[in-house]
């Protein structure tokens, strides 16, 4: 059993990082030209550009060659996926636009220089922005919007109430085929005292989950979201 992630980047457990980067080294996708808008927050537009750039990024992330995929409503479930990612992220900017709690120039810059580290020198960075279509101060742009949004997703997850160990003995018995392990050519039963922590994090990481879940269906409910693409 593997330990819940952040929640916050696990939106929806749909598997994709909130904070995206840009990986050096990918293969350089062709720019497409997508226009219109593919949906629509509370008036605020996202292009259909951002989001065939954020679907490439989704792709990389999870290390999946479109190509490959042969089952076409798969391939739709992963951009509307991206889609959602990105109401999503627009929903929690604004929220958190609303409260003055955006990030800060501090913030951002760590961000980005996170980022950029990743590259041999400041060119194969520059390059990269251009390949993706941003110019530097668009990028820094597009991290403080990911980052606030990131902020304010937090609050939520940090949150939520925290299991006690009656429930994670009542996990520990519902769950007994968790907890073997094979050493040696023989299994044995990880005891309770071994896995507690793990359960803990894992539940945590549900309990974190749906609090951000929670938020965000809040928003949705108080504003207007219109998708616009056929997805």
């Amino acid at each position: 059993m593997r330990a819940a992630g952040r929640a916050v980047l696990l939106l929806l457990a749909a598997g994709a990082a909130l904070l995206p980067v840009l990986l050096p080294g990918a293969a350089a996708r062709a720019q497409v030209h997508a226009y219109g808008m593919a949906a629509r927050v509370n008036g605020v537009g996202i292009s259909n550009e951002e989001l065939e750039r954020s679907f490439q990024e989704y792709l990389r992330e999870n290390n999946v060659n479109i190509g490959s995929v042969r089952n076409p409503d798969r391939a739709k479930a992963m951009r509307r996926e991206t889609l959602d990612l990105l109401i999503d992220r627009e929903l929690a900017w604004q929220a958190a636009r609303k409260e003055n709690s955006v990030a800060t120039e501090a913030e951002v810059d760590g961000a980005v220089a996170a980022t950029r580290a990743k590259f041999k020198s400041e060119q194969a960075f520059a390059t990269r922005l251009a390949v993706e279509g941003y110019t530097a101060e668009g990028y820094r742009e597009h991290i403080r919007r990911v980052v606030t949004a990131e902020k304010y997703l937090e609050r939520f997850a940090a949150s939520a109430p925290k299991v006690g160990d009656g429930e994670i003995h009542a996990f520990y018995a519902a769950n007994p085929d968790k907890f073997t392990v094979t050493e040696g050519g023989a299994q044995r039963t990880v005891s309770e005292e071994e896995a507690r922590e793990q359960i803990r994090s894992y539940l945590n990481g549900i309990r974190e989950r749906e609090a951000v879940q929670a938020e965000l269906k809040r928003l949705q409910s108080a504003g207007k979201v219109e998708v616009l693409v056929p997805l």
